[in-house]
């Protein structure tokens, strides 16, 4: 989630036929966020934590499957292959800091 709010969402958010995608995007994210706030919160057997487990993973069956059938396509189509290979590259590193900040941090 990191990667595409920093990198991939401000790039798509840059054209309006991007604009309501984005906005449903965020908000996905945003309760997943939320969730897991609530999961950290409880016993993994307990029945709310199952729930709210279920809940999740349905939401983000839901929001994958929309980024891959709708908002890939479309955003190869708007950005262009070299753009998407360049935000590809950005999210990589973005990604090898999060790992090294990890470990540095432990």
């Amino acid at each position: 989630m990191r990667e595409e709010e920093e990198i991939y969402y401000p790039a798509l958010a840059q054209h309006p036929e991007f604009s309501d995608i984005m906005e449903d995007s965020v908000a996905e994210h945003e309760m997943v966020k939320q969730m897991l706030v609530q999961m950290n919160e409880l016993v993994p057997s307990s029945p709310e934590f199952q729930d709210i487990l279920a809940q999740m993973k349905t939401a983000l069956e839901k929001h994958v499957t929309e980024e891959e059938e709708d908002i890939f396509p479309e955003s190869i189509e708007v950005l262009g292959r070299e753009q998407i290979e360049m935000l590809g590259e950005e999210i990589e590193e973005l990604k090898v800091e999060g790992e090294m900040s990890k470990t540095t941090s432990m």
